[in-house]
């Protein structure tokens, strides 16, 4: 019983909530608008016209283009000379100039520190248990370093001296 009368309320109450809704009325233009719209109109029938007429008037070679020998193809693009890539040249890196004698000779101290560093910090190794035998190690990667680097322009002798005491 309960069931009933919620759903009748319900019911009316849905009723009662609803928008009337309002008929669509025509829209109104001004004249100019009209008369622009007819325009347009007339336009597009002055130009399907003309077509229709143009069809007409060749209507057996109209039919005869649509044959599949006749069909559109596009122009042949020419072909452009495709551009050759660039030889990979040898760079050419400009030589840096020798260093003063004061410079080199500061280079020489501090590679010569880095031998005695690599000696004072492996003397309790088994490799080089006799001081002679690290003097003579290190010697042989200065002498090889050297030959590497004749001339000092940079720090480059120093690097290679570091890089193979490691």
């Amino acid at each position: 019983m309960i069931l009933k009368i919620l759903t009748a309320t319900l019911f009316f109450y849905s009723l009662s909530s609803c928008t009337h809704i309002q008929p669509v009325q025509q829209k109104t233009y001004s004249k100019e608008v009209e008369d622009e719209f007819k325009d347009i109109e007339y336009d597009q029938k002055r130009v399907l016209n003309y077509y229709r007429s143009l069809r007409e008037k060749n209507w057996k070679e109209y039919k005869q283009g649509q044959s599949k020998n006749k069909r559109y193809q596009a122009p042949k693009r020419s072909r452009k000379p495709r551009k050759r890539k660039a030889q990979a040249r040898t760079k050419v890196t400009p030589t840096k100039p020798p260093l003063s004698a004061e410079k080199v000779e500061e280079l020489n101290i501090e590679i010569h520190q880095n031998l005695s560093y690599f000696c004072m910090k492996n003397r309790k190794t088994k490799k080089f248990s006799d001081k002679e035998e690290c003097n003579t190690f290190t010697q042989n990667i200065f002498n090889k370093c050297r030959e590497k680097y004749p001339v000092y322009r940079d720090r480059s002798a120093i690097n290679c001296v570091k890089k193979k005491l490691r």
